[in-house]
């Protein structure tokens, strides 16, 4: 006997859904948000991020490390997201 059917229950194997990431990671700085890392064969390295490139904006928003991941949260895989970051002082403007 399943114990879960006897309370009228069961079990639903379900895919864990990841918050977006784009294959990258970011870190506060003195600077502001920087990517710390970007992960090999990603959207991230596809779009030309680098590691220590400034994220400036988001979509057009501005973004902090406050605000990063509600701001990621609001695009899934196969977004195009405008993002604009600062490098070597040049500002960079991609989509991933």
């Amino acid at each position: 006997m399943k114990p879960l059917l006897f309370v009228g229950l069961r079990l639903v194997r379900v895919q864990a859904r990841e918050p977006y990431n784009a294959g990258l990671s970011v870190e506060e700085d003195p600077r502001g948000l920087v990517i710390a890392n970007v992960r090999n064969d990603s959207v991230a390295e596809s779009a030309g991020l680098q590691k220590d490139d400034e994220i400036v904006s988001l979509a057009g928003k501005p973004v902090k490390v406050n605000n990063w991941l509600a701001a990621l949260a609001r695009f899934k895989t196969g977004d195009q997201v405008p993002i604009v970051v600062k490098r070597d002082r040049r500002t960079i403007r991609r989509h991933w």
